[in-house]
């Protein structure tokens, strides 16, 4: 059996509308999406910088504590050294 060949169907303009409606109504989604997608980067980027100053909040003061208290406790050290007497 022989297939028929396929005619290609010319638009009307009733469809031609109707795709117009349907681009138009797909436009805006993607813009509404676009919207919430930058919403959602600049919350990611709020937290990343949030987490990155919460890291320095904590390994500031424990840089400067590694820094500043040796040469405080070995005065303290020294100091109870010579009130208990030993050497």
């Amino acid at each position: 059996m022989e297939e028929k060949p396929k005619t290609q169907k010319k638009p009307t303009p009733n469809s031609n509308k109707n795709i117009e409606k349907l681009l138009a109504e797909n436009l805006e989604q993607n813009k509404q999406i676009l919207e919430a997608v930058n919403v959602t980067r600049r919350y990611i980027k709020f937290i990343r910088i949030v987490n990155v100053v919460k890291a320095l909040l904590i390994f500031i003061p424990l840089a400067l504590a590694l820094i500043y208290v040796p040469p405080f406790l070995q005065k303290i050290l020294e100091v109870y050294d010579e009130l208990i007497g030993t050497s």
